[in-house]
């Protein structure tokens, strides 16, 4: 209800008592699109290429172990479940899949294009999820510790810093957004840091 009354501001409609949650990602594409069934269609379209990216990956690197890997994948139903129910993880999870695959490709070949479409992916997954905010730092951090090991090129270093800058910065909209209706800046929704561990900023009472 939350999102289809924020769906419903920004067409022109009241304004609710709270649009800072859940992040405005599903509530712009509910205000933008024609019904709900369409953005069904579009969100398990996105997470079947993302899933079909995802096996064709795995088959490639793991060849000795290409019929379960399929099998795996064809048979994840609560992937394929979420797809088909109208809420935000389903595009996060899948944006963030492709923004992970793409970064995989970029620090293979340490191209700059490919880090910074993985960031715009893993961004734009996080304005419908805000709870991805910190992914992009947590991979850095592991790739520095796998690269302090020597187990990684340490000299692709810039790819990585590509990748996580895109991805804060495709935040900066939501942060100066939830400033002008809150007075404060945040990455995340409306519950501050909190809301990337329970979804505090369900509840009214809240003050934050």
């Amino acid at each position: 209800q939350a999102l289809t009354d924020t769906a419903a501001w920004l067409r022109g409609g009241p304004k609710p008592d709270v649009v800072t949650w859940p992040a405005w990602g599903y509530a712009w594409l509910i205000a933008l699109s024609p019904s709900l069934q369409w953005i069904v269609l579009l969100q398990a379209s996105i997470g079947g290429i993302a899933l079909f990216e995802l096996t064709r990956r795995l088959r490639a690197n793991l060849p000795e172990h290409t019929t379960p890997v399929t099998l795996l994948c064809v048979l994840a139903i609560p992937w394929h479940d979420l797809q088909v129910t109208p809420y935000p993880s389903a595009l996060a999870g899948s944006l963030t899949l492709l923004g992970i695959l793409c970064l995989d490709q970029a620090l293979q070949n340490s191209d700059a294009r490919w880090a910074t479409l993985a960031g715009l992916l893993t961004g734009l997954g996080q304005n419908f999820r805000t709870e991805f905010v910190l992914l992009p730092l947590f991979l850095a951090i592991c790739w520095s510790a796998l690269a302090f090991m020597r187990l990684v090129e340490a000299a692709r270093w810039r790819t990585m810093v590509t990748f996580v800058m895109v991805a804060l910065v495709s935040q900066i909209p939501w942060a100066i957004f939830y400033h002008s209706q809150t007075g404060r800046y945040s990455l995340t929704e409306s519950s501050l840091g909190h809301v990337l561990y329970v979804s505090l900023g369900s509840s009214p009472h809240n003050p934050w």
